[in-house]
């Protein structure tokens, strides 16, 4: 009896190891590549988070893999599906303190590239995200963590397209900074060089579309939005189109700040005074000019009369 019941143990444990082995290994799902479009994103641009996953079948190469409509199967037919990805942005100094942010990924019809656009973020923005697959079988999977940082303004950005610009200022919501010049007013050089670089007018730009036009090349531009001379400063509003403020003539840097400021509703609407400096400098360059030739021609008159009269 003892030598019936252990062959009969012996057999079974056999049989088992024997349907064991025969038993393929299911396939799982890995991310093969993940990454986000532009690499590096200024304030302006929005930005496309991507992440392809693939299918990696058992040591038998039996299963099924399903993620976006696109299959890859084996004899098994054991169905193992990517039930959604989502993007995981975790430290952000845009918003300290904040906590995880989870924004859901889409894949084409056939496709296993999940994408999510989001942004802009404005300029010095630092964040960490990673993927998070759901699988039909209950288990997830994690990519390493990135980073992303969006540059910090050294200088402002301008186009040099007015329907290009509008369009982007519509899509942003974000106020349209038109500065118009011409080649041949110096004034207009000094104002680029000058007011336009100050850092508070560069940290505030990245509010605007900030648009410079050529009044020379774009006359048509400049006559649509009633620039009769240059340098001259307009504030469009980016849904309407509408004026919102503007200024004619020269301006220092604190003028174009508290313009600015102003604006994008962080400071009063500025007040128009007396020309202050470098106005007051031109101005009186101006005169001085005007001074000196009439004297001389003054002179010249005078002393030629004189001279005729001998």
């Amino acid at each position: 009896m003892g030598a019936w019941y252990a062959a009969g143990l012996l057999a079974s444990l056999l049989a088992a190891a024997l349907l064991f082995a025969s038993c393929p290994g299911e396939g799982e799902w890995a991310c093969s590549s993940y990454g986000r479009t532009p690499f590096t994103p200024d304030h302006e641009e929005p930005v496309t988070f991507e992440a392809t996953f693939v299918y990696i079948n058992g040591t038998d190469g039996n299963g099924t893999g399903n993620g976006g409509g696109a299959n890859s199967t084996g004899n098994m037919n054991t169905t193992i599906n990517i039930t959604g990805v989502q993007l995981v942005i975790g430290q952000n100094s845009s918003r300290p303190g904040s906590g995880e942010e989870r924004y859901d990924m889409t894949a084409g019809n056939g496709s296993t590239t999940y994408r999510v656009k989001l942004g802009p973020w404005a300029p010095g923005c630092e964040l960490t995200y990673l993927f998070e697959a759901n699988i039909s079988n209950g288990t997830s999977i994690r990519t390493n963590g990135s980073f992303l940082r969006i540059p910090v303004l050294i200088e402002v950005l301008w186009h040099s397209v007015y329907s290009e610009a509008a369009e982007l200022a519509r899509s942003l919501d974000r106020p349209l900074l038109v500065f118009a010049y011409s080649h041949w007013d110096h004034t207009s050089e000094y104002m680029q060089s000058g007011p336009f670089k100050d850092p508070r007018a560069v940290e505030l730009s990245a509010g605007f579309i900030c648009l410079r036009l050529d009044t020379d090349s774009d006359p048509a531009t400049a006559s649509k939005l009633n620039v009769s001379s240059t340098p001259g400063l307009v504030f469009l509003d980016p849904l309407t189109g509408k004026t919102i403020e503007r200024r004619s003539g020269p301006f220092s840097n604190d003028t174009l700040v508290r313009e600015m400021k102003y604006v994008i509703h962080k400071g009063q609407k500025p007040v128009t005074t007396g020309p202050s400096f470098p106005e007051r400098s031109i101005m009186l360059a101006a005169l001085g000019l005007v001074f000196i030739m009439g004297c001389a021609l003054m002179y010249y008159y005078y002393y030629h009369r004189n001279k005729v009269e001998r």
